[in-house]
């Protein structure tokens, strides 16, 4: 709630001073000719820059992933502008305005998505091509964004290096289309009086909705979770276009403000953006109360030159080479994501130098520049008025577009899924999101054999299942997610409190049934993610030290609360817990992939990559000294027991078992049941 007031104090004074004079909102026939504004341009590039710094490395911009919410400010403003003349003229027509749309935006996307996808071929391999042909279909459709809310897989070639991902916003934008001119033209028909608190209805509620989404824990859909809900979402996210558009209705089109007003407003509005930039980091809880700061920020700047006053920011915005990468930004949008994360994965994630950043960043502008000129233009100013039939070609065009993309999508996702099924060294068990446990072995809703964790004990399921099969004539009752870790409260979380709340309340419940006794419970993590983050490549030895400090103790005393709590409902019950495996340097998997890659043949060039390398930096700085933590605080407890992956993996016969490894931290299923052979419990 806090965040939710702070965040509208700036707009209060303006809101207030709007419902004063509610009677300018309706008097549509003083509604101002469209015009050309440079400075929205400029605030386009200032988006854009944004986020081209940050997908380049967050160093360079660490919150530059707002320019997004930047730029559903401008096309809420820009778009209800457009539509609320046309209605007000009686020449609007959802034929018309759609037909816009698609020439405004399909063709350089399906451009480039005809360059990219040969390119993806020539580049990317294994799970990384598979991924970037399933998201092919959705980013021609426009429905990426409800895509990606659904694709939480932890097992996937990291999914921010999906060379689609950027495409989210255009859904979540092309969704806003289709809804946005719709409400408008109820609003006219019903009386369009009520438009300011239609659209202030549309802001509130969605806004808190966001807002809702990112702090309530268990997941209110069941097609993805919360977080991803409130990032990819049109209804989590459409108070921004909701604010743009509040900025279209005729009040705020007439000057309100002197020089001196339109300044301070437009410093605001840049002030806001600045902080964002800055301060609005991967790691806060986003978007929610906290995109009002940019949308505001925006939304002051636009606000401010309305009138064509004439102000320092706006000035700086209507820079010509600023105006122009406003003019390109779309299309430098479409390219750079697709060139950075296809670089990223075909240099097996070894990083983004200050030289490569200026050749990518550069390959970006030059491919946008000439998608704008020979792509984008043409198309945008195709237009027959007196053909009737032209619409009906121009949407005939689009779906054979949309169609031709989903049919290669499907049929080359099939023929790789087919080859990479080939290989079994490749298999892991997934996580149990649905209801969190699975029994195996038995026809049975319990076991007293348990194998609890993260992504490294499904990892482990298989072969913890011929364990418990062989040795102790059992089934496998398991109950995992992805990145959660043991602790069974909430006190002790480090990551993703609010995401794994519905395993710990699985495993809670679980432990607390006394009428279904357990005689092992197995516990296995990943503990460098979950110390120090999930994303520890590239990690400074600072950053290790400060982290590993910082959070090694909760995690410690989360695993002593859960062994105090399994010694109180099952005294007889031993909990084992897996120490983490060795680190590798590379994933073998990617190793073998990368060497078949077409792009290798074309140049002949020769890859060096040895899958055996150990990354020692968190090896020796978390892993070992981790494990020797964990096995002397088990030591205490006579119903603890840990297991030591050393015996099966001896670091320093790395050459010799990487066979048994998935990707860098992930043993593949053969590895599982390799592991659980040397089981003595």
């Amino acid at each position: 709630m806090k965040r939710l007031v702070l965040c509208f104090l700036p707009a209060c004074g303006i809101f207030w001073r709007i419902f004063l004079l509610k009677d300018n909102f309706v008097n549509t026939q003083n509604h101002q000719q469209l015009s050309y504004r440079p400075d929205i341009d400029g605030l386009r590039a200032i988006a854009v820059l944004g986020v081209l710094l940050f997908h380049l490395s967050a160093s360079y911009m660490p919150g530059g992933y707002v320019g997004v919410d930047i730029f559903f400010v401008i096309s809420g403003y820009l778009i209800t502008r457009i539509i609320l003349k046309e209605m007000n003229a009686g020449t609007f027509t959802f034929a018309y305005f759609y037909e816009r749309r698609i020439r405004r935006i399909f063709p350089a996307l399906f451009f480039v998505l005809l360059v990219c996808t040969p390119l993806a071929y020539l580049t990317l391999y294994g799970d990384a091509l598979l991924t970037y042909v399933g998201d092919l279909k959705y980013a021609a459709s426009q429905i990426s964004n409800i895509h990606f809310a659904k694709d939480i897989d932890y097992f996937r070639l990291d999914a921010e290096q999906s060379p689609l991902l950027h495409t989210w916003s255009l859904g979540v934008e092309e969704q806003f289309y289709v809804l946005w001119p719709l409400l408008l033209l109820a609003v006219f028909k019903l009386g369009r009086r009520a438009l300011p608190w239609v659209m202030l209805g549309v802001i509130v509620s969605t806004l808190v909705f966001s807002e809702f989404l990112l702090r309530h824990n268990a997941d209110l859909f069941s097609f993805a979770d919360n977080k991803n809900q409130a990032f990819y979402m049109l209804y989590a996210r459409a108070f921004e276009l909701a604010i743009g558009g509040m900025l279209a209705i005729p009040f705020f089109q007439q000057k309100r403000f002197g020089a001196v007003g339109c300044n301070v407003l437009s410093i605001a509005g840049a002030v806001l953006i600045a902080i964002s930039y800055i301060f609005i980091t991967k790691s806060v809880m986003f978007p929610g109360a906290l995109a009002l700061l940019p949308s505001l920020g925006a939304a002051f700047i636009i606000y401010a030159h309305i009138g064509g006053e004439k102000t320092i920011v706006g000035q700086v915005l209507s820079f010509k080479p600023l105006v122009y990468i406003g003019l390109i930004s779309y299309s430098l949008y479409l390219w750079h994501w697709p060139f950075i994360a296809m670089y990223d994965t075909y240099t097996l994630g070894a990083g983004i130098s200050h030289q490569t950043a200026l050749w990518l960043g550069g390959a970006s502008v030059i491919c946008a520049a000439l998608t704008h000129k020979f792509i984008e233009t043409p198309f945008r100013r195709y237009r027959k008025d007196g053909d009737k039939s032209h619409k009906k070609r121009v949407f005939f065009v689009a779906l054979a577009c949309i169609a031709c993309f989903a049919l290669v999508s499907d049929v080359w996702k099939d023929r790789l899924e087919d080859e990479l099924q080939q290989a079994p060294y490749t298999t892991l068990t997934p996580d149990y999101k649905d209801d969190y446990r699975k029994i195996f072995g038995a026809d049975q809703k319990f076991s007293p054999i348990i194998l609890s964790g993260d992504s490294h004990s499904a990892a482990y399921m298989d072969g913890t299942f011929q364990w418990a099969r062989d040795k102790k004539s059992k089934p496998l009752e398991v109950i995992n997610r992805a990145t959660c870790q043991l602790s069974g409260d909430d006190e002790h979380q480090v990551w993703d409190k609010d995401k794994c709340a519905p395993y710990r309340e699985a495993l809670n419940k679980r432990i607390e049934d006394t009428e279904h006794p357990i005689q092992y419970l197995v516990f296995a993590n990943r503990y460098d993610g979950l110390v120090i983050g999930m994303s520890s490549n590239n990690v400074s030895e600072e950053t290790i030290e400060r982290l590993y400090s910082r959070n090694v103790e909760k995690f410690m005393d989360g695993v002593v609360f859960t062994v105090k709590k399994m010694k109180k409902y099952h005294p007889n019950a031993k909990v084992v817990i897996i120490g983490q495996v060795p680190k590798l340097k590379m994933s073998p998997q990617h190793c073998a992939q990368r060497e078949r890659v077409p792009l290798n043949k074309i140049m002949n060039a020769e890859f060096a990559c040895q899958p055996y390398e150990l990354d020692t930096l968190i090896n020796d700085r978390v892993i070992k000294p981790f494990n020797a933590e964990l096995e002397a605080l088990l030591s205490k407890y006579d119903n603890a027991i840990y297991f030591s992956p050393d015996k099966a993996f001896p670091p320093q016969e790395n050459s010799r078992w990487w066979i048994y490894y998935r990707d860098h931290n992930h043993l593949n299923r053969e590895g599982g049941i390799y592991l659980s052979s040397f089981f003595n419990f």
